[in-house]
């Protein structure tokens, strides 16, 4: 054999590996994540591109901007980072796993995988069989720490990171830089949009 013959047999060796995995991707409908375009602090990037998706079901972009528009997933890593206790963390990043394994378990495949009708339908009813958080006073849990149910922390953490955004406060909502005088009760139009504070 000479050195043209074993190129030859290599590249054609080669191209067989590949195109057997990338077939094999294909057939097993194989998906990357979502490219992220930024670091996560504290969630893994699959988690963090997964609960992207999970927050853009629940505010999904329409004539407004969606969770992803205004980086809801960035606000949940940095209100994990800076505000949660290590345990309200942890408890929070076991939420995750387990919802996903609750998703499999139920729909028969992993939430990124759904349609975005089987998503929807999916969380209402994540929604409608969630028990309500703990009873607190002014937000201080009145009991021993208890996590509260991961699905209301997402919903929680979800609009709170949307309606918080620049991005909504600017141009979804009615927004006045230097507010006028306070007027308690003012006419209220059909379609107007809620102000911005």
């Amino acid at each position: 054999m000479n050195r043209r013959e074993a190129l030859l047999y290599s590249g054609q060796l080669l191209g067989y590996t590949i195109t057997g995995t990338v077939l094999a991707g294909v057939l097993n409908g194989c998906q990357a994540p979502p490219a992220l375009g930024w670091e996560p602090k504290v969630l893994a990037p699959e988690d963090a591109s997964y609960l992207a998706e999970v927050c853009e079901t629940i505010l999904p972009k329409t004539d407004t901007p969606g969770a992803k528009d205004v980086g809801v997933d960035r606000y949940i890593d940095a209100m994990l980072l800076e505000n949660y206790s290590e345990e309200e963390r942890n408890a929070f990043l076991e939420g995750i796993k387990t919802f996903r394994q609750d998703c499999i378990s139920s729909q028969g495949k992993d939430f990124l995988k759904l349609t975005p009708e089987e998503r929807t339908a999916y969380l209402a009813a994540m929604d409608a069989n969630t028990p309500p958080k703990p009873p607190s006073i002014w937000g201080i849990s009145t009991e021993k720490f208890v996590a509260p149910p991961f699905w209301r922390s997402l919903k929680e953490l979800t609009v709170t990171g949307y309606f918080t955004s620049e991005e909504v406060g600017k141009n979804v909502l009615r927004y006045l830089p230097i507010p006028g005088s306070y007027e308690g009760c003012i006419p209220y139009t059909t379609g107007e949009r809620a102000w911005s504070l």
